[in-house]
């Protein structure tokens, strides 16, 4: 799966303190392959990063590299958008909201 920050997994792991283990379970993985994931060095398929996704909480569009384009979406006018870009936006905001919360409730525990 090209331009996935690999990364980005690892730091999720560690903040929510997950074993490698655990997650190389969870995807079906040995745990050396599961390592290899988190530097990028192993190819995962849709439905472990799916799995990956529900275990952070996070979308999909969280672990993607972004594209030097990325912003075109957003140059475009309102009328020219397509299914797939609206659905981009409504991910975004959705993730907005989300990290909004987790940042409220951060306040309100630490």
């Amino acid at each position: 799966m090209a331009n996935i920050k690999f990364d980005k997994i690892a730091k999720l792991r560690v903040k929510m303190h997950l074993s490698t283990g655990y997650l190389a379970k969870l995807l079906g993985i040995s745990e050396a392959d599961y390592q290899k994931v988190e530097q990028g060095n192993f190819e995962i398929n849709e439905k472990q990063l799916d799995m990956i996704c529900r275990v952070f909480s996070v979308p999909k569009g969280y672990f993607y590299a972004e594209p030097n384009n990325s912003k075109a979406v957003l140059a475009r006018a309102k009328d020219n958008l397509t299914a797939n870009d609206e659905a981009q936006i409504a991910e975004f905001l959705n993730f907005q909201k989300f990290l909004g919360k987790k940042k409220n409730e951060e306040l309100v525990v630490g």
